[in-house]
């Protein structure tokens, strides 16, 4: 999804977001896929090494999952209780106004300290519709792809960053609000990083090919878990991939003449 971004400028929200479902405990099962790079925010002045990748996590004591960070100006914590919604009511997608909006997950994500001085002008509706559109190119076109090794999964969970700061639609590891160097961050996963951002950046009518050769696999289609911090002090929000599995034409062909048959048998019968 390649779309311009816009700015104005943003409000306080007063009330949480009404499409959030009840709390939920998150764990850390202790099985991360990622590794140690170095990075740095726009309102700093030097890079730090951060681990960056896929997180497994638990819900309420259930099995592991994997999980990204979907905030990367807020610290981590486990257990922690968080809500859970979708990925359209966490980017207020369906709001109605810009007061509406800024109570979504999102428009407040990018209210807190961490965020406030260099995003607020960002916190639009407008602008939260691009970052939810290039999170689901990103997933939908590589998060199998991610999960084939610990380089990946770094250079994803990079890319997620990338993409949550508004860094589009021209991504680039060395300017914006999170950067990447060379120095301390493995060159595999910056490789995998650059062509990662390459493909979210190319034009529609190349986006298959370029993925084609930026991450194994074919398209797939996922249902978003966004785990959110309601309770100050806040910790990382995260998001949960699951894929939709859709029947394949041969099966779907299968089922048909099967269902055929029965109505040849039942006519023989009558």
């Amino acid at each position: 999804m390649k779309n311009v971004l816009v700015s104005f400028a943003g409000g306080v929200a007063m009330v949480l977001c009404s499409n959030a479902s009840a709390d939920v405990n998150l764990a850390y099962s202790g099985s991360n896929l990622g590794s140690t790079t170095s990075t740095m925010r726009n309102d700093t002045s030097s890079y730090q090494n951060v681990w960056t990748g896929a997180s497994s996590l638990s819900e309420n004591g259930g099995a592991a999952f994997m999980a990204y960070c979907i905030d990367p100006r807020t610290s981590a914590g486990f257990p922690n209780s968080y809500s859970t919604t979708n990925l359209d009511s966490f980017f207020g997608v369906n709001a109605s106004s810009h007061a509406e909006y800024l109570t979504s997950g999102y428009g407040q994500q990018l209210q807190r300290s961490g965020y406030s001085t260099d995003m607020a002008g960002k916190n639009t509706q407008a602008n939260a519709l691009v970052v939810r559109n290039n999170l689901d190119e990103l997933f939908s076109y590589a998060y199998a792809d991610s999960l084939l090794s610990a380089t990946n999964a770094a250079a994803f969970g990079l890319a997620v960053w990338e993409i949550i700061m508004q860094d589009g639609a021209a991504f680039s590891r060395t300017t914006g609000e999170i950067r990447t160097r060379t120095t301390d961050t493995p060159a595999g996963v910056i490789t995998k990083l650059t062509s990662y951002l390459g493909a979210l950046s190319a034009s529609s009518l190349q986006e298959q090919a370029t993925w084609a050769s930026a991450a194994s696999g074919p398209r797939k289609s996922y249902t978003y878990t966004v785990y959110f911090d309601t309770t100050d002090p806040f910790k990382q929000n995260f998001i949960r991939a699951t894929e939709n599995h859709v029947p394949v034409p041969g099966s779907l062909a299968l089922a048909g003449l099967a269902l055929a048959g029965v109505v040849v048998v039942r006519r023989r019968k009558a």
